[in-house]
């Protein structure tokens, strides 16, 4: 079993495997199983009962090395089928850190959440400022990592003692330090902000703490911080 899930990750990258891979993962074991529990295996793989009770009445009987492959094949089996029913059900998932506030599974991939907190500590190394913290935010909305989008609650979680308990004096955040920049920063997202809106909005909503080019300085640094995740190969 070891060596199965090694391979299956290799060949996939090290990644999650969607649904859809999963199952085809699965369909291809019957090559794997013995030509004499070939029928057996596929009419009742489902069902341990069943599939025992077919197996003890075949005759003559298949030999010793028949049945531990058979064996073999069934628990990877039944290996794969747990991950699929982790992908219907991702919150019978223990989570391995603490989670309020990112998607469990993305693209039919259950999310990696200690990758993906490696890939967020990379970005805070690349910020001196704590309202950059809006900007991590605004690439893992535009990623779709978001799923409570409270800005109290992702603060709250990145200073988690799972996430990043020690951040420097002048990278700690609150809720408010987000909240600064509601509006036309926050509501689109940052490869389509541009100067004309920006000003249309600035201006018409009296945003005197928000500089002319403000927007421009944090779309670079977003798109500085989404190489993040490409070098990572995260959301591949």
């Amino acid at each position: 079993m070891r060596k199965f899930i090694a391979v299956m990750k290799y060949e996939h990258d090290g990644q999650s495997l969607s649904a859809t891979e999963l199952m085809a993962e699965r369909r291809q074991l019957i090559k794997l199983v013995p030509s004499a529990f070939q029928t057996c295996f596929m009419e009742n793989i489902d069902d341990m009962s069943a599939l025992a009770m077919s197996i003890v009445s075949i005759r003559p009987l298949p030999n010793e090395d028949d049945f531990e492959t058979l064996l073999s094949v069934v628990a990877k089996y039944q290996w794969i089928s747990e991950r699929l029913y982790e992908h219907d059900h991702p919150e019978s998932i223990s989570p391995e850190i603490f989670n309020e506030v990112f998607h469990t599974s993305k693209n039919g991939k259950p999310v990696n959440m200690k990758r993906l907190r490696k890939v967020i500590e990379k970005m805070i190394g690349m910020i001196d400022k704590k309202n950059h913290w809006f900007c991590i935010y605004s690439v893992l909305k535009y990623r779709n990592y978001i799923k409570d989008p409270v800005a109290t609650h992702f603060a709250q979680q990145m200073q988690h003692h799972d996430w990043f308990p020690n951040l420097p004096k002048h990278l700690r955040f609150s809720g408010e330090t987000l909240t600064e920049y509601n509006g036309y920063l926050n509501d689109n997202t940052y490869p389509t902000w541009n100067k004309e809106r920006y000003e249309i909005f600035r201006l018409g909503k009296g945003k005197k703490k928000w500089s002319p080019t403000l927007w421009m300085k944090f779309q670079r640094l977003c798109y500085e911080l989404d190489e993040c995740f490409v070098d990572d190969k995260l959301d591949r």
